[in-house]
C-alpha cells in the first residue's frame, strides 16, 4: 500500500469531497485524521475504523490558530506526526461582484486562504523534522462569475503555495507542496486526483498548479487500476453478492406475475412498468448486464468502472423507483385479498425485497464516490 505507515490531515473533512479524499488516502494506506466545524466527520472516520483504519475526527475551526495548534498537537498523540496536509475548499454562495458584502469577503479569505495559512504553518514544521512531507492545497484557477471572493481566495493560496516552494528549495528536498486545481473533474473524482498526487506527482509538481484531469491522466498511463485499487475488494465482493439478489428479486417478482390468474397479468404487468419506468423483461435484462459488469469491475476492468460511473445516476433513479414499487405491493395486494395470512407473506415478501434493493444502493453508491 502506497501510503502505508504515513498520516493524513484533511481539512474540511465532514464535506463530500473530502470525504473522498480521507478514504482514498486510508485504502492507499495511510492514518487519516480529520478535522471540520461539523460533527459529521465522527461518522466517516468510525467507518474508516470499522474497515479496519486508523482515523481521528477533531471537530475544530482552522482558520483559527489556536485549534490549528491543539488539533496538530491531537493527531500528532493519536496516529502519529503528519505526513501528509490536504487542504480543502469552501465554496461561496454565488454572488455579483457589486453586491459582495465585506462579510461575504472576509469569511472566504479566512475560510480559504487564512485556514490553508495556519495549516502550513502549523504542520510544515513537523515535515522538516522528518525530512520528508507533502502538502496539497486544493485551488480553483478558473474566473467564473458571481465568484469573486472565493477565486480572489484560491489565487491567493496559489500564491502562497508558490512562496512556500520557494522557500523550500533552501530547505530539505523531501518535503514538497503543490496546488492541486479540481475544477476539471466531478467533485467525486477528486479525492482519487489528490491520492495519486501524494503519491507519484508531489515531487515532480513541486511549487507548481497542476490539474485534476493531469493528474488522473498520468494515473491512467502509469497505473490503470488505480481507480478501482481505491475500492475495498469487500465492497467489491458484496456489490457483485447483492447483484445476484437483485437479479433474484428481477426473477422472483415475475415469477409472481406468472402466478396470477392469467386475465389479472397483463394488468399487473402493466401496473409494474407504470410504477418502475421499464417492462420486467427489460429489468430482467439490465439485472444481468449490471451483474456481469460489476463481475468485470472485481476482476479489475477500469473500462467497465468507467461505463458504471458514467451510468450510475440514471441506474440509481431506476432502481430507487422500483424499491418504491415494492413499499406499495402490500397496498396493491389488500385490493385482490382479504387473506390476512397472504397479505402478511406479501407484506414479508415485500419488505424482503425492498430492503436487498436499498442495500444495493448503498454499496453501488460507495463504488460510485469512490
Amino acid at each position: 500500500m502506497d501510503l502505508l505507515g504515513e498520516v493524513a490531515f484533511v481539512t474540511g473533512g465532514a464535506g463530500d469531497v473530502c470525504e473522498g479524499v480521507a478514504r482514498a488516502l486510508w485504502r492507499l494506506g495511510a492514518a487519516v485524521a480529520i478535522c471540520d466545524v461539523s460533527g459529521r466527520g465522527e461518522a466517516i472516520t468510525s467507518s474508516i475504523r470499522e474497515g479496519g483504519g486508523r482515523a481521528l475526527f477533531v471537530e475544530c475551526d482552522v482558520s483559527r490558530e489556536e485549534d490549528v495548534a491543539h488539533v496538530a498537537q491531537r493527531v500528532r498523540e493519536t496516529l502519529g506526526p503528519v505526513s501528509l496536509l490536504v487542504n480543502s475548499l469552501a465554496i461561496s454562495p454565488g454572488e455579483p461582484f457589486l453586491e459582495t458584502s465585506v462579510a461575504l469577503w472576509d469569511s472566504m479569505i479566512a475560510v480559504n486562504l487564512r485556514r490553508a495559512f495556519l495549516t502550513c504553518k502549523g504542520f510544515l514544521p513537523g515535515m522538516l523534522a522528518m525530512g520528508r512531507g507533502t502538502i496539497i492545497n486544493m485551488v480553483s484557477t478558473e474566473a467564473r462569475p458571481r465568484m469573486s471572493a472565493f477565486i480572489a481566495s484560491t489565487q491567493g493560496i496559489v500564491g502562497l503555495t508558490r512562496s512556500i516552494a520557494a522557500e523550500l528549495q533552501h530547505e530539505k528536498a523531501g518535503v514538497h507542496i503543490v496546488a492541486l486545481d479540481t475544477g476539471s473533474i466531478p467533485p467525486r473524482l477528486v479525492g482519487a486526483a489528490a491520492a495519486y498526487l501524494a503519491v507519484a506527482l508531489a515531487s515532480e509538481y513541486h511549487g507548481k498548479v497542476v490539474d485534476g484531469s493531469t493528474v488522473l491522466d498520468k494515473a491512467a498511463q502509469a497505473r490503470p487500476l488505480f481507480l478501482i485499487e481505491l475500492v475495498p475488494e469487500r465492497t467489491l465482493r458484496r456489490a457483485v453478492d447483492l447483484g445476484r439478489r437483485f437479479q433474484e428479486v428481477i426473477q422472483f417478482t415475475e415469477a409472481d406475475f406468472n402466478r396470477l390468474p392469467i386475465f389479472l397479468r397483463p394488468i399487473a404487468k402493466a401496473q409494474f412498468k407504470a410504477a418502475t419506468g421499464m417492462s420486467i423483461s427489460a429489468w430482467a435484462r439490465l439485472a444481468a448486464d449490471l451483474l456481469a459488469r460489476l463481475q468485470k469491475i472485481e476482476a479489475s476492468d477500469q473500462l467497465a468502472l468507467n461505463q458504471f460511473r458514467s451510468e450510475y445516476p440514471e441506474l440509481k433513479r431506476l432502481i430507487s423507483r422500483l424499491v418504491e414499487y415494492c413499499r406499495r405491493v402490500p397496498e396493491e395486494a389488500a385490493r385482490f385479498t382479504k387473506d390476512p395470512d397472504a397479505l402478511r407473506e406479501v407484506s414479508r415478501v415485500a419488505l424482503e425485497r425492498e430492503e436487498i434493493l436499498k442495500a444495493f444502493i448503498a454499496v453501488l453508491d460507495k463504488i460510485y464516490a469512490s
